[in-house]
């Protein structure tokens, strides 16, 4: 199970003793919404401790595993269900998020383009998505493109995937290309998309209405970059501001 899919609760990282972390002293702990969870045997959930980055942004530890028994020398301090933490160990959020924007593998090009050929009609080959459902693209030349799905506009961000995947590293880039801020404080609001979904607005973002106040949900990234590629192809001969109607097809 992905760690994106686990469940997850609190639990204070003071007592991490190598890839063991005391989970709970009673029978339940708490998920991230204060809901109490009953721990059992053999189950598998991701533990967090709120944290936050150097710009004072949250930023959780994280580790996923296993819940086991409490070995005796921690039920002897009152100890009753640890974690057994799996190979990952224990990391932050944000490097976490940084992973998911590149594993990108099990992802269908066809399908994420299907609606987008008007505007991407070359053979491309994935190469990193962020969790708005925009999508990066290597061309045959060897450039990398950026797909921004929510105003439909395709443009080159690098010369190559090694100067790509060298300028992901820095902070500005993970704000324009990324938006971590805003995939943060989505996470933060429980809208964590796993590898085949992704954050979508009840509004597209293209309009002016998306202003207003516009609730964010996770939605499957295939269905949503395909809606936006069909409405963008409706609208690309619109000049800004003008007023639109849909067709939607089943």
């Amino acid at each position: 199970m992905s760690e994106s899919n686990a469940l997850r609760v609190r639990a204070d990282f003071n007592g991490l003793f190598g890839d063991i972390l005391c989970l709970s002293h009673t029978d339940t702990c708490q998920d991230a919404e204060g809901k109490a969870v009953t721990l059992h045997e053999g189950m598998w959930l991701t533990a967090f401790d709120e944290d936050a980055d150097e710009r004072g942004n949250r930023d959780d530890l994280l580790a996923s595993g296993v819940v086991e028994r409490s070995p005796e020398p921690l039920r002897c301090r009152g100890s009753r269900w640890i974690l057994r933490i799996d190979k990952n160990g224990v990391t932050h959020e944000s490097d976490l998020r940084g992973q998911r924007w590149f594993a990108v593998d099990h992802l269908s090009i066809e399908r994420l383009l299907t609606e987008w050929r008007w505007l991407c009609p070359e053979e491309m080959r994935l190469v990193a998505r962020n969790a708005f459902g925009d999508l990066f693209f290597r061309d045959h030349a060897g450039m990398v493109s950026r797909l921004d799905v929510a105003v439909g506009r395709l443009s080159k961000v690098a010369d190559s995937e090694s100067q790509f995947l060298e300028l992901a590293k820095t902070r500005e880039k993970r704000e324009d290309w990324f938006a971590e801020s805003d995939e943060c404080a989505s996470a933060a609001r429980g809208l964590r998309p796993n590898g085949d979904q992704c954050i979508g607005f009840s509004v597209p973002l293209v309009f002016a209405e998306s202003a207003s106040p516009n609730t964010p949900y996770v939605v499957d990234i295939y269905d949503h970059v395909g809606f936006l590629g069909d409405m963008h192809r409706q609208i690309s001969a619109q000049p800004d501001g003008a007023k639109v109607r849909f067709r939607v097809r089943d």
